[in-house]
């Protein structure tokens, strides 16, 4: 009898490079569907989507850029917060706050971040992006009701 032998290790995949146009020095628009079923099936961005691709604080761009490795990432990441973890996707799966954040930390891997760097801005995420899902999900609520 052989066992399946199972990595820990995320498998690297095509991410597409996302077409963006820039609207002003650190917003961009998403000029075509953001396919990132190598992370999340059935995962689209849809065109029109505006964001800042990966929050992070222009002192700390040095060592992190936003339109670096995981920009596509930040693009889903932010969709989710944006949609308070309402995924468009047919599968209807919803995500909280840390399930949102873990798909970036995984994204980041698959994008081929390092380990070191992907944990880092895992933990950057967890402890600066509660403000921004409680007034993602204030925006939605008020619109819903």
């Amino acid at each position: 009898m052989t066992a399946a032998i199972t990595s820990t290790r995320p498998q690297r995949h095509s991410i597409p490079d996302p077409l963006v146009w820039l609207l002003d020095g650190y917003r961009v628009e998403l000029a075509a569907d953001l396919d990132l079923s190598a992370i999340e099936p059935g995962m689209v961005v849809r065109s029109g989507f505006v964001s800042d691709l990966l929050s992070i604080p222009r002192w700390l761009w040095w060592w992190m850029p936003p339109h670096g490795r995981g920009r596509a990432v930040g693009l889903g990441h932010d969709d989710l917060y944006r949609r308070a973890g309402i995924m468009r996707a047919s599968n209807g799966k919803i995500y909280d706050r840390q399930a949102a954040d873990m798909f970036f930390a995984r994204g980041q891997r698959i994008a081929g971040e390092s380990r070191t760097r992907a944990r880092l801005q895992y933990i950057a995420l967890r402890h600066g992006g509660g403000r921004a899902w409680r007034i993602c999900l204030r925006r939605l609520l008020r619109v819903d009701s």
